[in-house]
């Protein structure tokens, strides 16, 4: 059995059937991409915000969870 995501058929003994995929999820397969592979593609992006936030409000770095030791 083969599923060719790219023509989005399955073929299996000389016959085929095609499958809907919509077109998000098919470019997940196709790149291997998992919600964690797909959120580290924007590391660039998150990185860049991080900064953003830390220097707009300083003071949210400095909080400490009290109930840790």
């Amino acid at each position: 059995m083969t599923v060719d995501l790219t023509t989005r058929e399955v073929r299996a003994g000389g016959r085929s059937w095609a499958f809907d995929l919509d077109d998000f999820s098919r470019w997940r397969l196709l790149e291997g991409l998992d919600d964690i592979g797909l959120t580290l593609k924007q590391t660039d992006e998150i990185v860049a915000f991080e900064k953003r936030m830390a220097a707009s409000q300083p003071w949210l770095q400095e909080a400490r969870d009290s109930r840790a030791r």
